[in-house]
C-alpha cells in the first residue's frame, strides 16, 4: 500500500477502532479475542504492509497501538460506525476489495474467538459490512 507515513498510521488506526468495538461491543474483551487479533495482523496484514514509519515501527501493529490505548481509556464504541463511515468516504482510495474482504475477515474472526458470535456482534459487524459496501446503515 502506497501512501504517506501520516495516513498509513491514521488508516491503521481506524481500523483498530473497528477492531476493538468488535471485540468490546459485548462488555468485555476477551483474551482469546485479542488472541485472535494478534494472529491475523501477523499473518495477514503484515504480509500486505511491510513499511516501518520514522521510529522503525511496522504500521500494522499500529492497530496493537491503538487498541491498547482504546482499551486503557475504555473508548466510546458508539462513535466508531459513523467515524469510519466518514473516513471511508474521505479514503476510497485505501479500501480496495482485497483488503475490504481482509477487515470483514478480522471482525469475523474476532466476533468468532469466544464461543458464538452474539446479537450485538452481528449488529455490529453487518454495520460494518454495509459500511464497506456503500450500501447505507441505520444507526442506532
Amino acid at each position: 500500500m502506497e501512501t504517506s507515513n501520516r495516513k498509513l498510521r491514521i488508516f491503521y488506526q481506524q481500523l483498530s477502532k473497528l477492531f476493538y468495538a468488535m471485540a468490546a461491543i459485548d462488555g468485555t474483551i476477551r483474551e482469546e479475542e485479542v488472541n485472535e487479533l494478534k494472529i491475523i495482523v501477523k499473518k495477514e496484514w503484515h504480509p500486505i504492509e511491510d513499511k516501518l514509519d520514522e521510529y522503525g515501527t511496522d504500521f500494522v501493529y499500529y492497530i496493537f497501538i491503538t487498541f491498547d490505548w482504546l482499551s486503557a481509556n475504555d473508548w466510546n464504541i458508539k462513535k466508531v460506525i459513523p467515524e469510519f463511515k466518514t473516513y471511508k468516504r474521505n479514503h476510497q482510495q485505501l479500501f480496495t476489495a482485497a483488503i475490504n474482504k481482509l477487515i470483514l475477515r478480522t471482525c469475523y474472526a474476532i466476533a468468532s474467538a469466544f464461543a458464538l458470535r452474539n446479537k450485538s456482534e452481528m449488529v455490529l459487524y453487518s454495520q460494518i459490512v454495509a459500511v464497506l459496501s456503500d450500501h447505507p446503515t441505520e444507526m442506532k
